[in-house]
């Protein structure tokens, strides 16, 4: 879906995606990530692979995931230029597939693609100029 309406949606250079891949039901390794990363075969995608679950932990809080919650198939969009500390900022808009967040925020492609335009779109802005001048 992400490839569907996002990737091939929108030919922007600025898009990122940065997808992790980690044994999210337990079996899975490192070359099965490998062999799913054709799923988002663009070069604006960075894959990392994960052996563990620190990464979705980290993401939790930031989702607005309550505990016990991994941020796994979550999709946390971040205005270009955000700046990352210790901790990750909290995501301008987050969708989920089955998590304990709004359903109204449950994956959408083309939802996700209208966030994603708007936050280009945004960066792409001249800046506004004071009034009266």
């Amino acid at each position: 879906m992400v490839h569907k309406y996002v990737m091939k949606a929108i030919d922007d250079p600025n898009l990122r995606l940065l997808t992790v891949w980690g044994p999210m039901l337990g079996p899975e390794k490192q070359p099965d990530a490998e062999a799913a990363t054709a799923l988002l075969p663009d070069p604006r995608v960075t894959h990392f692979w994960s052996d563990g679950h620190e990464v979705a932990e980290i993401l939790r809080p930031a989702a607005g995931l309550p505990a016990g919650e991994r941020a796994w198939d979550t999709f946390q969009l971040y205005a270009p230029g955000e700046r990352w500390g210790e901790t990750p900022p909290t995501p301008d808009f987050v969708m989920h597939v089955d998590k304990l967040l709004p359903a109204d925020r449950r994956l959408d492609g083309a939802v996700l693609a209208e966030r994603i335009r708007a936050l280009l779109a945004a960066r792409a802005a001249p800046p506004p100029t004071p009034s009266g001048r």
